[in-house]
């Protein structure tokens, strides 16, 4: 999973931003370096994620949040 997140771009410590959702538990499209992934849910459900919010409590599935990517 590992090195298939790395071919992706996606290492321990990006930023990722939260594009957009598919439909009927389609894939996840992610913004990291700029560039536009789509994540299979089954591995988005692998990444760690920490919510960048200042002060505002929210869903981890909301839109446009910034996320930092832990494995």
């Amino acid at each position: 999973m590992q090195q298939r997140l790395n071919q992706l771009g996606i290492h321990p410590g990006d930023t990722i931003t939260l594009s957009a959702r598919g439909a009927f538990h389609g894939p996840l499209l992610v913004v990291v370096h700029g560039m536009r992934v789509a994540l299979g849910r089954g591995v988005a459900r692998r990444v760690q994620v920490e919510l960048l919010e200042h002060g505002c409590p929210a869903t981890l599935g909301r839109r446009g949040r910034h996320r930092h990517a832990h494995r």
